[in-house]
């Protein structure tokens, strides 16, 4: 009220207020974001605008992955194995790669909305690399090796040891 009164003290002698009706302000529910379980992981990348959320495996369903961005893209995948949660996951060139808790390494093609391919390393995953720009993901096993993956070309390069 005191921002009104300053208005017509400084010489504002129009309400500009009273040309707004109801009818301009009419709010929506575009779309509700439901998400089947606690979430473990997130993934953004900014060039594309996406942000990929993932999720643990619940009494309301398996381990999946939700892929948000800008003009209403919405993708849901669900992981290939029962019970798995996603433990790591990163954009890669145009794909979304996820590693569950379970060891497998899973690689989503984003613009054909499927799954590309699994890939289970012979060991347990300590730590996983991977460079947006780039189409390899590095994988560090317990045993001691390291194994490159192509993502696009779905190769597996062993290391050079």
């Amino acid at each position: 009220m005191t921002h009104l009164l300053r208005a017509k003290q400084s010489g504002i002698q129009g309400d500009f207020s009273e040309s707004l009706n109801s009818t301009l302000f009419a709010p929506t529910l575009l779309n509700h974001f439901g998400v089947n379980s606690q979430l473990t992981r997130i993934a953004y990348d900014p060039v594309q605008s996406l942000l990929a959320v993932g999720t643990r495996s619940s009494q309301f369903g398996n381990g999946r992955v939700y892929v948000f961005g800008g003009g209403r893209i919405q993708l849901n995948f669900d992981l290939p194995r029962k019970n798995a949660g996603v433990k790591w996951m990163s954009f890669c060139a145009d794909r979304l790669v996820v590693l569950d808790d379970k060891g497998d390494l899973i690689i989503f093609a984003l613009v054909e909305r499927r799954m590309q391919s699994t890939y289970s390393p012979p060991g347990s995953v300590l730590s996983v690399a991977c460079d947006p720009t780039l189409d390899f993901v590095l994988l560090g096993l317990q045993n001691g090796m390291n194994r490159n993956t192509s993502v696009l070309c779905i190769k597996l390069t062993l290391d050079p040891r």
